[in-house]
């Protein structure tokens, strides 16, 4: 392209011009070229979230009867918002990636099936909130057309049953 195709006075392009030939490319270069990529830094956001707890203080009764405060660290909840963060990217990114993008529709399903897996087994642990959790990977909680259905997993107390118990014979008609 050369400063023949554009207006010396006002630098505006001339009609004919044929600027998108100073392209070298259609569009910007892909972040990741291959799932490979994408896969790796996955796993670095995976690893990150492992080696990075949260930390919650609590207050403990140390030596002499002092209260000192200790950290304890407590599991991190992968989230798909957290791994776009590390990957510096958007959620709608992640969203087009899925569906525009059929080389990388494999490792973005995974990625966000090891997140689910995550959370959810951190909840049944009581590592991460249950409640929190729940919600976040829509378990308990269904609104559909203004009715709302809350499942709730409920264990009965195991009974506790006495060799010499007279009810029990009772109720056998012995």
């Amino acid at each position: 392209m050369s400063e023949l195709d554009r207006d010396k006075v006002t630098g505006k392009f001339l009609p004919g011009n044929r600027l998108w030939e100073a392209r070298s490319s259609a569009g910007p270069k892909p972040m990741f070229e291959t799932a490979e990529e994408l896969q790796e830094c996955v796993l670095e956001y995976f690893s990150w979230a492992f080696e990075n707890p949260l930390h919650d203080v609590r207050p403990m009764k140390g030596e002499g009867g002092n209260i000192e405060l200790i950290s304890v660290p407590k599991m991190r909840a992968m989230t798909v918002t957290g791994l776009c963060l590390f990957l510096n990217i958007s959620r709608q990114t992640w969203e087009n990636w899925k569906s525009r993008r059929a080389d990388l529709v494999d490792i973005c399903t995974w990625a966000e099936n090891c997140i689910r897996t995550q959370k959810l087994e951190g909840a049944a642990a009581n590592l991460l909130n249950p409640s929190i959790i729940a919600r976040e990977i829509s378990l308990g909680e269904t609104t559909e057309a203004g009715l709302a259905i809350v499942v709730r997993h409920t264990f009965p107390e195991p009974e506790e049953q006495n060799e010499g118990d007279s009810s029990q014979t009772e109720q056998d008609g012995s």
